[in-house]
């Protein structure tokens, strides 16, 4: 499990998001009930879409974000030119479905290691 498994989205700052992201050319925008990760680098201003390098990168940095926070939701969008990752607190229902794969994952990760033993 994460070390950041108990970080509400109140709690999210820089470090802990490059920490969990690594380096990254996507903005970190904080308001009262969102945080989101955003970028518009490899969108096209005129025809007003988004980049698919910028899409291939907000996919990974979902993936870890989903991975390393259980209690924040993540969703991915695009707004014109803009690829933007929405971060939020997990509602019950949500959360469960999260932990349940969250565990799912870790269960197969100790038989992936138990079976190279």
């Amino acid at each position: 499990m994460s070390k950041y498994k108990d970080i509400e989205l109140v709690d999210l700052t820089d470090e802990i998001l490059n920490d969990i992201i690594g380096p990254t050319y996507f903005n970190y925008e904080y308001d009262d009930d969102e945080v989101r990760i955003e970028t518009r680098d490899g969108g096209n201003i005129g025809e007003e879409t988004a980049g698919e390098a910028d899409m291939r990168a907000a996919r990974e940095i979902r993936k870890k974000v989903y991975l390393a926070l259980p209690l924040i939701d993540v969703e991915l969008d695009t707004v014109d030119e803009w690829t933007v990752l929405t971060l939020k607190e997990q509602t019950p229902d949500r959360l469960a479905v999260h932990m349940a794969y969250i565990n799912k994952m870790e269960g197969k990760l100790v038989t992936i290691i138990e079976d190279k033993r």
